[in-house]
């Protein structure tokens, strides 16, 4: 006679390639990524993610049909997905197009700088670049490769849930998307039906095993539970059950659990987030920012030129139509901070002075060091930092700008009015890239800028018109109205938005001025950082300090002449200062203009705060913004909590319910169910098929190994062994004298055999017992099989 099969067994069977199960995680997988739709634009990278998934997947249901032992299958898997990642994005730098060689290492690596680049700088939805596509589909082929061991190999298809789980509130609790439910509830049904075809792979294995003898067994166990066993919610019932409660548990997550940005708030305090960081619009990160209560301490600086400085973070020289990233370079850590490269397109003839900045940081936290343009070279820093070869921006990639001391070695440019205005519309290949601008462009862009600039015949005069076009009376700084009137960012629709409106902050106004001026064949770019600040009468090595606020964080246009090369202009009414060459109608050597006031009520944002309001209000923003922060994380600890806690919880109160049962008349049936529930979360799965005495025998067996066997425990396991026979075979007059008299006892001597079976286990497995139930996740399977009840192990 065949032995009785175990229908819980743990590990997959060598040899089966589990083709039904595989695929159900396959699907799971693909339909997990679906919930990063509204981050993307585009729906490509979706598909080279399903193409990773498919080989990934298959090879390992391949592996496993061919007899490979089980723990060779994950690494051969991933072999198998660096083979497509070879061929998919190698750029044909592969063996045969598919084994990889050190070039193709340095592609993904390449690719790899790319995506992270892309994260960083894009806004959200973002444009979906190759390398973001190429993360996307190693993080799927990833994904998988963990739920195809948890799922196939451990048997554990519940937990396969867990990482698409936390897949799925990435864009509401991160990114702070709005919830998808179609989204949830692919996902949710693609999660029943793994946990589906799981129960029918195991219904399978045990018909396959037990043969006729086995089936008419189960049957018999079968008829049991059906005499025994309570009215209930059925197969379909449970179904439905669980997949509300999936999809309702996914919503109120999203909509319960606090917001944990990676790109905002911008700035300093505890945050340990990047400035210009983070998957989120550097644009947007940078208004939310402004719009801080009160403004707090940046840095403070002093120079040795003539003028204040714009200190120079990152530069945006590719737009897309939906947003500006830094598309163009890559750092080379080669190019170290110790010498720079000459500014590109910088003539001989333009007036220059070597000048000394020194900078100190405060609490600002940021892998974009703030650096006068243009650099020739850094003093002082901690870490390892890098310049970029077009924009000469400076970043880290180990380190961070906060409590940072240097100083940052120089040209002050003194371009002329006649420099200017000598340079024509000829540009050489590197620079014209600077020109293009999407198809789908608002026509407002480009009829506001031919009005604008119809008398000018240069194109610096072009863009000296564009410049007070934007700072003209009919334009106001808030930093509200954009948010009110749903058009934030510098994307396309915002900046035809901010021409009607007219009203918006520094990001519209140089985000305007840029596109207009690609318009009119000027080639231009967007670039973030801290405007000069307020003059002290302090003074830092020897010159004026100058005191930067994080609502001096400002972004504005650098539009390229050649022969002199970029140059700034400021077209944000009442922020910064307005450079004297951009004034046409000034002398060539004209010093630099301090900004005009805005008229009252034009200026709603920290201009219109004094210094002193800003002072006193400081500690306050930063207790708060600690408050805040705390709050957050606690919520978001507690949420966590909870979620481990939800199995532990409903395994508790099942086993409340059984014991009021059996209180309330039903007998000893319950509490042996629950006796099996305990050996299975121990570790010692009970068959549907033993008898009392037999299992009576394993719990001794069990205790006596662990030595954990005692008197009082053995004497509990009888006296319930003799109520549970007396149950099932006395006549049943008698049978329920005994269980009405005796309740309280049975419940004391089950509370015993219980605390002596978790006794027997190490504290760990204890807990993990505890709060990862077997006994639960099996039940919860069992329910999705059709025309079968839970079993309840009384025979």
């Amino acid at each position: 006679m065949s032995p009785d099969p175990d229908p819980a067994a743990r590990f997959a069977q060598r040899g089966r390639p589990y083709w039904l199960l595989g695929g159900a995680v396959m699907l799971l997988t693909a339909t997990g990524l679906l919930v990063l739709a509204p981050v993307l634009i585009s729906f490509s990278w979706w598909w080279a993610s399903v193409a990773a998934i498919i080989v990934t997947g298959v090879s390992s249901a391949l592996l496993r049909g061919w007899g490979v032992a089980p723990p060779l299958v994950p690494p051969l898997s991933f072999a198998a997905l660096i083979v497509y990642l070879t061929f998919g994005f190698g750029g044909g730098t592969g063996l045969l197009l598919l084994l990889p060689t050190p070039d193709t290492i340095g592609e993904f690596g390449a690719l790899l700088a790319e995506g992270q680049s892309s994260i960083q700088t894009q806004a959200v939805p973002a444009e979906a670049t190759p390398g973001i596509v190429f993360l996307l589909s190693v993080g799927a082929g990833l994904l998988v490769l963990v739920a195809d061991m948890l799922a196939v190999w451990l048997r554990m298809p519940a937990l396969a849930g867990i990482p698409i789980a936390i897949l799925a509130i990435v864009p509401t609790v991160v990114l702070r998307q709005d919830e998808q439910l179609w989204a949830l509830v692919l996902v949710a049904s693609a999660y029943l039906l793994l946990l589906r075809v799981d129960v029918r792979t195991r219904r399978g294995e045990e018909q396959a095993v037990t043969g006729a003898a086995g089936r008419d067994r189960a049957q018999g166990g079968a008829r049991i539970v059906a005499a025994t066993k309570q009215p209930g919610l059925g197969p379909l019932g449970g179904a439905i059950g669980v997949g509300s409660v999936a999809i309702v548990s996914a919503l109120v997550l999203t909509a319960a659990v606090p917001v944990v940005s990676l790109g905002a708030p911008l700035g300093v305090g505890p945050p340990s987030t990047s400035l210009f960081g983070g998957a989120v619009n550097p644009l947007i990160d940078l208004g939310q920012d402004l719009r801080r209560p009160a403004p707090a301490p940046a840095l403070a600086y002093s120079s040795t030129g003539a003028r204040a400085v714009y200190l120079k973070m990152l530069t945006l020289d590719s737009f897309s139509g939906d947003s500006w990233v830094a598309g163009h370079s890559a750092f080379n850590e080669s190019n170290t901070v110790d010498e720079f490269a000459d500014p590109p397109g910088l003539g001989g003839n333009v007036a220059t002075k070597e000048v000394r900045t020194s900078i100190q940081v405060a609490a600002v936290r940021s892998e974009w060091l703030p650096v006068p343009y243009p650099a020739t070279s850094i003093e002082g820093l901690n870490g390892q930092w890098y310049w970029d070869s077009d924009a000469l921006t400076v970043a880290t990639t180990q380190s961070t700008i906060a409590g940072q001391s240097y100083v940052v070695n120089g040209l002050e440019l003194s371009p002329t009015q006649q420099d200017l205005a000598a340079s024509a519309k000829q540009y050489p290949g590197e620079i014209a890239r600077y020109l293009e601008l999407p198809g789908d462009m608002p026509p407002i862009i480009g009829e506001t800028a031919e009005a604008v600039t119809a008398a000018a015949e240069t194109p610096y005069l072009q863009a000296a018109a564009l410049q007070k076009f934007l700072r003209g009376r009919d334009f106001n700084y808030s930093e509200e109205t954009p948010v009110d009137e749903g058009f934030d960012g510098g994307g396309l629709r915002a900046i035809g938005s901010f021409l009607e409106v007219r009203a918006g902050y520094c990001i519209h106004f140089a985000s305007a001025m840029a596109v207009m001026a690609r318009t009119l064949d000027i080639p231009s770019r967007v670039s973030l950082g801290y405007a000069p600040g307020e003059r002290t009468r302090q003074r830092l090595e020897g010159a004026v300090l100058y005191q930067v606020q994080t609502s001096d964080l400002h972004a504005w246009p650098e539009l390229y002449f050649e022969g002199v090369g970029w140059v700034p202009f400021e077209p944000t009414p009442g922020r910064g200062t307005v450079p004297g060459y951009s004034l046409p109608s000034t002398a060539a050597t004209s010093p630099v203009v301090p900004a005009p006031q805005a008229s009252n009520g034009a200026v709603t944002g920290p201009d219109a705060r004094s210094v002193d309001e800003s002072s006193r209000s400081n500690t306050v923003a930063d207790a708060a913004e600690a408050r805040e922060l705390l709050t957050r994380n606690l919520l978001l600890a507690a949420a966590v909590l909870v979620l481990l806690a939800v199995p532990w919880l409903a395994r508790s109160l099942l086993a409340v319910w059984r014991r009021r049962r059996t209180v309330g008349g039903a007998g000893i049936g319950p509490l042996w169910q629950d006796l099996a529930d305990t050996l299975t979360d121990c570790g010692h799965p009970v068959r549907d098929t033993e008898t009392a005495r037999a299992r009576g025998a394993t719990i001794r067996t069990i205790l006596r190994d662990a030595g954990g066997e005692s008197a009082e425990a053995d004497a509990a396991l009888e006296r319930l062994l003799g109520e549970f026979e007396r149950e099932r075979y006395a006549r049943p007059d008698a049978a329920g004298v005994a269980r009405q008299a005796d309740a309280q006892g049975i419940l004391r001597d089950a509370a015993v055999l219980d605390a002596a079976i978790r006794g027997a286990l190490s504290p760990h497995r204890r807990l993990r017992a505890r709060l990862v139930p077997t006994s639960l996740f099996a039940r919860v399977s069992a329910a999705f099989s059709p025309g079968q009840g839970v079993l309840s192990n009384t025979r």
